[in-house]
């Protein structure tokens, strides 16, 4: 009986352990996912900004240059 007890018990504290661990790697991972929607978002208003300083012409040119197929 007390073996069965105590077998219960580290089967919920490992249970309760392998939740933990799950909410912190979900944790993370939406982390990494807001980083990753940030970084997104700067990218395309520094993008913005630099059309709206030279022309959509130029911006292409720049462009193009700097990645030669």
């Amino acid at each position: 009986m007390k073996a069965e007890l105590k077998q219960n018990e580290l089967s919920n504290k490992d249970s309760a352990n392998r939740r933990a661990s799950d909410q912190r790697s979900l944790e993370l991972a939406n982390r990494r996912e807001e980083n990753r929607l940030r970084y997104d978002v700067g990218t395309i208003k520094l993008m913005n900004d630099r059309i709206g300083s030279v022309s959509a012409k130029h911006f292409y040119e720049e462009l193009a240059h700097q990645f030669p197929e």
